[in-house]
């Protein structure tokens, strides 16, 4: 008589000892939002085109102003050459290498050395004389649509579908160079007399050093 009375008290209570034991197991889905919801670093092509112009001749105002944005992008995230593509002129060998020259000229006068421009054979489309292009660092966020998963309540405790999605939205937004993504940019090299001269300044008690660095070189 006892024993029965013990079980049937024995077997709810174990029954929900288990119920609680399963509600306080961690989620099965324990991935970081970072990898539900990543930020890439894409290559995309960028490119301008120009009507002709030879060396005697400037761009307009609205062109030098699309030019000089153009070139900003490239300094900020382009890759590679900046790549000229001149068309062919009619077969006029003269004009097309001054069709280049100017625009190499350009190119060059906006910051960029020469070994890093290329010129390729282009054939003339839509009426275009000269076309830059280079590739560029692009940034891919997510979309932040996945509305899945429900809004009441969830008793798997597993995270919502979009659970950091604007997070990472919002990041990868604002990130001046895609290319940071996949790798930090190599830093300058140290100045050597500054941090000698502050080491010294620090040892004699002098204070720190007011010389200034050398140009170019890390802080």
């Amino acid at each position: 008589m006892k024993t029965t009375i013990v079980r049937n008290y024995l077997i709810p209570l174990v029954a929900t000892a288990s119920f609680l034991l399963v509600g306080c197991q961690a989620p099965p889905d324990t991935a970081d939002y970072r990898d539900s919801h990543q930020i890439e670093a894409v290559t995309e092509s960028r490119s301008i085109s120009f009507p002709d112009h030879d060396q005697t001749q400037s761009l307009s105002g609205t062109e030098q102003a699309r030019f000089d944005q153009f070139m900003d992008i490239y300094h900020a995230r382009g890759q590679g050459p900046v790549i000229i593509q001149a068309s062919d002129a009619e077969g006029n060998a003269a004009l097309k290498a001054s069709r280049i020259n100017a625009m190499r000229h350009l190119v060059e006068r906006a910051g960029v050395a020469g070994k890093s421009i290329s010129i390729l054979p282009f054939n003339a489309e839509n009426g275009a004389a000269v076309t830059l292009s280079f590739s560029a660092n692009t940034v891919k966020v997510p979309e932040c649509n996945n509305w899945e998963s429900g809004s009441s309540y969830n008793w798997s405790n597993q995270r919502h579908s979009n659970f950091g999605c604007s997070y990472q939205r919002n990041l990868g937004l604002t990130i001046a160079n895609p290319a940071d993504i996949n790798g930090a940019a190599t830093m300058a090299p140290g100045d050597g007399p500054a941090s000698a001269s502050r080491i010294d300044g620090y040892r004699t008690g002098g204070g720190a050093a007011t010389a200034a660095p050398a140009a170019g070189a890390a802080p």
